[in-house]
């Protein structure tokens, strides 16, 4: 966005001085005509001082309006090295991430260790050429890892997450395991009536 609204103002000052320069040209090739038509020397000499400034003036604008066309041209060729940067920058991330995913199904898909190999190989090669088309960072990224997993025979599965507390409107909640509440402690019967045994006569 600030290299679009710095070109703008520079295609402004550009056309402006465009316009200048040509005006300055115009009535300086018109001083010029009028020195050499002058009448005497004294005129002549006047003119000549006033197409001497004029024409250094509209050197001066030319001077200018070369260099905001390199400065024009210097801006876009580092606004086109910063987006590659970050592109490639992006383009290697994205390919470290894919690449550790498929791996990890290699890794547990795929037991004979040459065919490891020959698949982690294979892995390396599609991606570097899947990575070169110009959509590879548009592309969501669990289609990109089940496309390379169809092309290598293997089975993508997402990895299991932890469970987490059901949450209102959460489908993919895992519901917690219920807790029992505290034991009531264990009372008597209500049998057990020691009030109601009769009394102990006394002996003799």
């Amino acid at each position: 966005m600030f290299m679009d609204e710095l070109d703008a103002v520079l295609r402004d000052q550009d056309e402006g001085l465009k316009q200048l320069f040509e005006a300055g040209l115009a009535l300086t090739l018109q001083v010029q005509d009028d020195a050499m038509r002058a009448e005497t020397p004294e005129a002549r000499a006047r003119l000549a001082v006033a197409f001497h400034r004029l024409s250094r003036g509209v050197r001066q604008t030319a001077a200018l309006r070369a260099k905001l066309f390199h400065d024009r041209q210097r801006a876009a060729r580092e606004a086109q090295v910063h987006a590659d940067t970050r592109r490639n920058a992006d383009i290697a991330a994205r390919k470290s991430a894919i690449s550790n995913s498929v791996e990890r199904l290699i890794e547990t898909g795929v037991e004979d260790e040459d065919e490891q190999l020959d698949a982690y190989e294979d892995l390396a090669t599609r991606l570097e050429t899947e990575s070169l088309s110009d959509d590879f960072l548009d592309l969501p990224v669990p289609l990109q890892i089940a496309r390379l997993c169809q092309a290598l025979g293997l089975t993508a599965a997402e990895e299991a997450s932890p469970a987490r507390p059901p949450e209102s409107g959460d489908p993919g909640a895992v519901p917690a395991s219920p807790v029992a509440g505290p034991v009531a402690a264990p009372r008597a019967p209500d049998d057990l009536d020691f009030d109601a045994a009769p009394p102990l006569r006394p002996s003799g």
